[in-house]
């Protein structure tokens, strides 16, 4: 493998990590603060793709300028869904009920896009890094994706909202007994969720095809990263994101894809045999 064919594998395989610790972190949020698996997140990235994909169409908007757009109306629809869904219904139906929507909306999408296969089609540029070039896209992607790992860190670990949403994942009675309004952290955490799955659907979609469940194998590995991190280890998850992106990455164009998904399963299973509890001991 020549120098410029290892630089394009790191390259994919961050880019693809940086999506993986998006969609992770949202499903890890949710968990983290509701203890409900978010089944339906696989369809919140579909539809933030196809709100990309439909704003490009039908108003020429580049991708990465509708993703303000995309995040406010996935902010809200997860907003909505803790409010209607999933608030004040039995814990032990909530999993329940986020399948259901996955079900709903992915019914919705065949319904009015079919299966059709959709791409956004813009004209292929390069650029130079370190003497060799990459696609234009990807590398804005990539860019994209560092900068908001990085804000979403500093929310976390560095605001009120993050010191509060992160007492209530440790221990929710104790955070109201402290005067956190545990039900706002909830709603404002789905949102939020759901907000960093339309940001990776919008990284995604100038580079990726979209059609109804396109997100669910994002999703899918979400879940697996974020038991290999520990659940709840928003660290954890970021270490996990990184060790399955490179690893798909080098398999996948060494071999295949289908093989590549099959080593990051393996390694999973490894890890959690040696170290059930995760990567970092997560709650």
């Amino acid at each position: 493998m020549d120098v410029s064919a290892l630089a394009q594998v790191i390259i994919n395989g961050a880019l693809l990590a940086g999506i993986y610790a998006l969609v992770t972190a949202g499903l890890n949020i949710i968990y983290g603060v509701t203890r409900i698996v978010n089944f339906c997140h696989g369809e919140l990235l579909s539809f933030s793709m196809y709100l990309s994909y439909w704003f490009f169409v039908l108003y020429g908007l580049h991708p990465y300028l509708s993703i303000p757009i995309v995040c406010a109306v996935l902010f809200l629809i997860g907003a909505l869904i803790q409010i209607l869904v999933v608030e004040g219904a039995p814990h032990e139906t909530q999993g329940v009920l986020t399948l259901s929507l996955y079900l709903i909306m992915q019914g919705c999408m065949l319904a009015f896009w079919r299966s059709d296969y959709r791409v956004v089609e813009l004209p292929p540029t390069s650029v130079c890094i370190l003497g060799v070039y990459v696609s234009t896209l990807r590398a804005t992607a990539l860019v994209g994706v560092i900068i908001i790992t990085i804000l979403f860190y500093f929310v976390l670990f560095k605001t009120k909202y993050g010191m509060m949403m992160r007492a209530v994942v440790q221990d929710p009675e104790v955070a109201e007994w402290l005067g956190i309004d545990t039900k706002r952290v909830r709603i404002i955490s789905f949102g939020l969720g759901a907000l960093l799955a339309g940001l990776a659907g919008g990284l995604l979609i100038p580079i990726y095809y979209v059609y109804p469940g396109a997100g669910l194998s994002f999703a899918l590995m979400g879940w697996v990263i974020m038991v290999l991190g520990g659940l709840g280890n928003f660290m954890g998850a970021l270490v996990g994101s990184f060790i399955i992106g490179i690893t798909e990455s080098i398999v996948s164009t060494l071999y295949n894809a289908q093989l590549a998904r099959a080593v990051s399963l393996i390694i999973f299973f490894v890890f959690i045999l040696i170290k059930p509890q995760g990567l970092m001991g997560g709650r």
